[in-house]
């Protein structure tokens, strides 16, 4: 999956966690997002 979705200004790697799941269930309806996928997320989290 190919998104695009960015997370900005989260305070801890949860709150970032807690908005990707938002967002998966709204815009993908997924009512989980699998653990392979929450790996690629973290490798990904970008501090600015």
């Amino acid at each position: 999956m190919n998104c695009g979705f960015e997370v900005r200004n989260a305070s801890s790697e949860e709150e970032l966690l807690e908005i990707l799941k938002l967002h998966a269930d709204k815009a993908h309806k997924m009512t989980s997002i699998p653990s392979d996928v929450i790996e690629k997320i973290k490798q990904n989290i970008q501090k600015k």
